[in-house]
């Protein structure tokens, strides 16, 4: 009668997925699904419930529209810079009030302190007017929490890399003929794979066509390689974390405070609270555990990164900010992904492993009016 589906896209290939969306648009029974993936939101809901946490996380707030998500994205965009712009207008301006409150409260109190016993009548109407000042601070008081209080976006992720980029002619891998194994068993029988140090690649293909297998591969390749920094982030994030370690902690080397400056700097500039900083990383989401894989390639200053499903655990709000992060970044990107959107927008090439090696996919027949 109904389906209730969390996050079906995540674990699926490309195919997979466009199944999916059509499964989904034919469908004639109710269906409410959560989910991280833009485009299948764009293409198969018609309503749309957004819950977040506001006010540093302290408030839960939801709103439901039924705009479709990339218009219901451009009007909250607009409400919320709207809502800004208020909160900073209400805050000069009380600020301007409060200093001219202020300036009359010196005065008074100066002609108070002043005047002479003499003038009984000058001393009363001081006195009038102090208390005029102190009831129009009381009343000033509460207009202030009736204010606008600024937006705060949960999207957020206020870093970029700022690695020096190597010489774009230089060769990161480079590998002719050779054969994908899993054990004794071999995925693929033959293939070739040239990757330069500047570039974004991308990698498709069914489930089970060996793309993390090749991902290993090439990070015990460039391991030999003393000039390279690899950054890599896999789909079990805490397959490379220890899980009782706080954020603070695993990304902490020298524990010098310069370095724990700079480590709450980053951690605040990806939303984390002081209480998500201080706790084990077990109890992170896998959103947080992605955003620190990303804090600590920027600390460690990586000129590659191997990337597997970097966007699976991220909110639709977060990717964008990730893509625009990545798109900049000047080192060699290879990222395994069926993330439509990124794929189009961080890499320069895509290829598709298949049993027949790796051939080279056209982006745009990744675009959303291509999609087949």
């Amino acid at each position: 009668d109904i389906y209730l589906l969390d996050e079906p896209s995540n674990d699926i290939d490309l195919k997979t997925i466009y199944w999916l969306e059509e499964f989904i648009l034919k469908l004639e029974q109710p269906l409410l699904f959560v989910s991280h993936d833009e485009l299948l939101i764009q293409k198969c809901a018609t309503r749309i419930v957004h819950l977040e946490n506001t006010h540093r996380k302290t408030r839960a707030r939801h709103t439901l529209s039924s705009l479709s998500y990339f218009d219901y994205i451009e009007d909250r965009v607009h409400r919320l810079n709207k809502d800004r712009q208020i909160a900073i207008d209400q805050r000069r301006m009380a600020k301007e009030r409060d200093q001219k409150l202020q300036r009359q409260f010196e005065k008074v109190q100066h002609d108070l302190r002043s005047i002479s016993r003499q003038d009984p009548s000058g001393g009363r109407l001081l006195k009038k007017k102090m208390k005029s000042i102190k009831s129009k601070e009381k009343r000033y008081e509460k207009e202030e929490t009736r204010q606008v209080v600024k937006p705060d976006f949960e999207e957020a992720i206020n870093l970029q890399f700022n690695v020096k980029a190597l010489p774009a002619s230089k060769e990161i891998v480079s590998m002719e003929k050779e054969k994908l194994r899993v054990g004794n068993r071999i995925l693929i029988p033959s293939y070739d794979l040239y990757i330069s140090a500047q570039e974004h690649v991308g990698i498709i293909g069914d489930n089970g066509s060996g793309k993390t297998t090749l991902l290993k591969v090439i990070e015990e390749r460039l391991q030999a390689k003393t000039e390279l920094k690899v950054g890599v982030m896999p789909q079990d994030y805490e397959s490379r974390f220890d899980i009782e370690k706080t954020p603070l902690s695993f990304l902490s080397s020298t524990h010098e405070k310069s370095e724990q400056d700079l480590i709450h700097n980053y951690l605040g500039a990806l939303k984390f609270t002081y209480t998500e900083m201080t706790q084990s990383i077990s109890n992170l989401s896998g959103g947080q555990k992605a955003k620190l894989y990303l804090a600590n390639f920027i600390l460690g200053d990586c000129n590659v990164l191997l990337l597997d499903e970097p966007t699976r655990n991220l909110s639709p709000l977060s990717n964008p900010e990730l893509r625009r992060m990545l798109k900049d970044y000047q080192g060699c990107l290879i990222s395994i992904s069926h993330d439509r959107l990124f794929l189009r927008e961080t890499c320069d090439t895509v290829y598709e492993l298949s049993q027949s090696g790796l051939s080279v996919v056209d982006i745009v027949q990744l675009d959303v009016d291509s999609l087949n």
